[in-house]
C-alpha cells in the first residue's frame, strides 16, 4: 500500500529534492557547496520577501526561534508574547527560559490578536519591548494580520519577530514591505524541504540590538553566524544533504514562481475546505485561515467499539486513517488533541493529493460508524464531487497561468471525471477494505507524491 503523507509538517518532497539528498556528500568547504548554499539564501530572501540577511540553521523551526530569542532578549527584557495556540505559547515559554519580562497576549485557540489590543499593551510601556507573533498558527489553521501588527509596533518602537514556520510558501508573507524585524520559517512545511533546517531572517532595527548586547550562547549567535558566513566560512559542520536537497525544492519554487506556489496553496485548501464541508464537517475556527492547512472537529457519534483501543478521539482516528488507507493526518495539538483532525495541503501538493486527502477522510470516518451529511446532499459520492468542483477550478487556473504542473491541468480534468464515477461506486459500499482502496486508488495520479 502506498503511503500518503498529508500532515502540516513534515511534507512529501519533490521527486528532485528526494533524489538530491541522496547524492554522494560533498565537503561543506568545497566550491560547490558554497555555490549550493548560496543559491538557497538568495531563494530565501524571495520566500520571505527580504532583501537583507537570512541565516539558514542546522535545527528545527523551534531551533531558529530559539537563536532568535537568545540574541534579542534576556533577564529583564520586556517581551510581548501574542499567544491563540500551540506555538505562539511556544515564544512565551522561551523568553521566560532566557529570563525576560513576559507579558502574554492571549487569544482563544482558533482566533486571531486585534492589532488594538497590542497597541494598548504597547501605550506607556517601557522602551525596547520585543513582539513575538505566529502567523500561520497551525494548531489551529487561523492565519494572524502581521502587517497590522508591524504597524503597531513601528508607532511604538517595537520590534516584531514573526514565526512564519507554517506560513513560507503557502501564505503571503512580506517580511521588508511589512516592517517585520526577524522572522523564522522552516523547510519541512510550504518550502517542501527536509526536516532539520531552519531559517531566520534579520532586519537592520534587530541586528542593531543584537550588535549592542553581549552574546549568550555559542550555536544560537546569529552575529557569529553572520559574521562567519561574510568571511566565506561556516560556523559548524552544516547539514549538507539537507542543503542540497533544499537548493532544489527552492529551485522549484523559483521554476513555478512564488505566486503561483501561493496561488496553488490557495487552490488546494479550497479543494479540501470544499470536501470537509459537503462531509457535514465543521472547521476548527471561523478566523483568517491559512492556505497551508484546515483544521477539522471530529464529530461525535463515532463507535470506539470499531477500533482496538480503549477510547476513540481524533488521534485514534488519525491512526485508523494510516493504518487502513496509507494516509497520514495529524490530530490536534494540546486542549485539541483529542477533538481536532488536522489535514496538511502545502507544498507538494496536487489536485488529486485533495481528492485522496477527503476520501481517506470520509471512508476512516464511515469504519467507525460515522453516517451524517448535510441535507438535500448525496452523503456517498458528495465529498468528492465536492472536491471535483473546485479541482476542475484550480485545473482552469492552471491552463490559463504561465506554469503548467505535471500531472495537473486538464490531465487533472480528467483524472477528475474517473475519480467521479469511480467514488459512487466505492463510497457507496460503505466502509469495507476493497471500496477504501478503491475510492483512494483512484485519486493517485500523477500529483501523488508531489506537499
Amino acid at each position: 500500500m502506498r503511503s500518503y503523507l498529508y500532515t502540516p509538517g513534515p511534507t512529501a518532497l519533490p521527486e528532485a529534492a528526494r533524489l538530491a539528498g541522496a547524492r554522494e556528500m560533498v565537503h561543506h568547504n568545497s566550491p560547490g557547496y558554497r555555490a549550493c548554499l548560496g543559491e538557497v539564501l538568495d531563494g530565501l530572501r524571495q520566500a520571505f520577501g527580504c532583501a537583507g540577511d537570512v541565516l539558514a540553521l542546522g535545527c528545527s523551526g523551534t531551533g531558529a526561534m530559539e537563536a532568535v530569542v537568545s540574541s534579542l532578549v534576556g533577564p529583564g527584557d520586556l517581551a510581548i508574547a501574542v499567544r491563540a495556540g500551540k506555538f505562539g505559547e511556544r515564544w512565551a515559554d522561551m523568553c521566560e527560559r532566557h529570563g525576560a519580562t513576559v507579558v502574554a497576549l492571549d487569544a482563544p485557540w482558533g482566533e486571531v490578536l486585534a492589532p488594538e489590543r497590542l497597541d494598548e499593551a504597547l501605550v506607556g510601556g517601557p522602551e525596547g519591548a520585543v513582539v513575538f507573533c505566529t502567523h500561520a498558527e497551525t494548531s489551529t489553521g487561523a492565519l494572524q494580520d502581521v502587517a497590522a501588527l508591524a504597524r503597531v509596533c513601528l508607532k511604538h518602537g517595537a520590534l516584531l519577530v514573526a514565526d512564519a514556520v507554517g506560513s513560507l510558501g503557502a501564505d503571503e508573507f512580506r517580511f521588508d514591505d511589512w516592517g517585520v524585524d526577524a522572522a523564522v520559517g522552516a523547510a519541512q512545511k510550504g518550502l517542501m524541504g527536509p526536516p532539520g533546517l531552519s531559517f531566520a531572517a534579520i532586519g537592520p532595527h534587530a541586528w542593531r540590538r543584537i550588535e549592542a548586547r553581549p552574546p549568550r550562547t555559542y550555536y544560537w549567535d546569529l552575529r557569529l553566524r553572520r559574521d562567519r558566513l561574510a568571511a566565506q566560512k561556516l560556523l559548524c559542520t552544516p547539514p549538507v544533504s539537507l542543503v542540497v536537497a533544499m537548493r532544489e525544492a527552492l529551485l522549484e519554487v523559483r521554476r513555478v514562481g512564488l505566486d503561483r506556489c501561493l496561488a496553488r496553496a490557495r487552490a488546494a485548501a479550497r479543494a479540501v475546505r470544499a470536501g470537509v464541508a459537503a462531509l457535514g464537517l465543521d472547521l476548527f475556527t471561523r478566523a483568517p485561515l491559512t492556505a497551508g492547512m484546515t483544521a477539522v472537529r471530529v464529530p461525535a457519534g463515532l463507535d470506539a467499539a470499531r477500533l482496538d483501543a480503549a477510547g476513540l478521539d481524533a488521534a485514534a482516528l488519525v491512526a485508523h486513517i494510516a493504518a487502513r488507507y496509507g494516509v497520514t493526518f495529524a490530530n490536534g495539538l494540546g486542549p485539541t488533541r483529542a477533538t481536532v483532525l488536522r489535514i496538511g495541503h502545502l507544498g507538494a501538493f496536487g489536485p488529486l493529493d485533495a481528492v485522496t486527502a477527503v476520501a481517506a477522510l470520509e471512508l476512516g470516518l464511515r469504519d467507525l460508524g460515522w453516517a451524517a451529511a448535510p441535507a438535500g446532499r448525496d452523503a456517498a459520492g458528495g465529498a468528492t464531487a465536492a472536491v471535483l468542483d473546485e479541482v476542475r477550478r484550480w485545473a482552469a487556473e492552471e491552463a490559463g497561468g504561465a506554469v503548467a504542473e505535471e500531472g495537473g491541468g486538464a490531465a487533472a480534468e480528467e483524472a477528475g471525471g474517473a475519480a467521479a464515477e469511480a467514488n459512487g461506486a466505492s463510497t457507496a459500499s460503505g466502509a469495507s477494505a476493497a471500496s477504501g482502496a478503491s475510492a483512494t486508488s483512484v485519486a493517485r495520479g500523477a500529483s501523488g507524491d508531489a506537499r
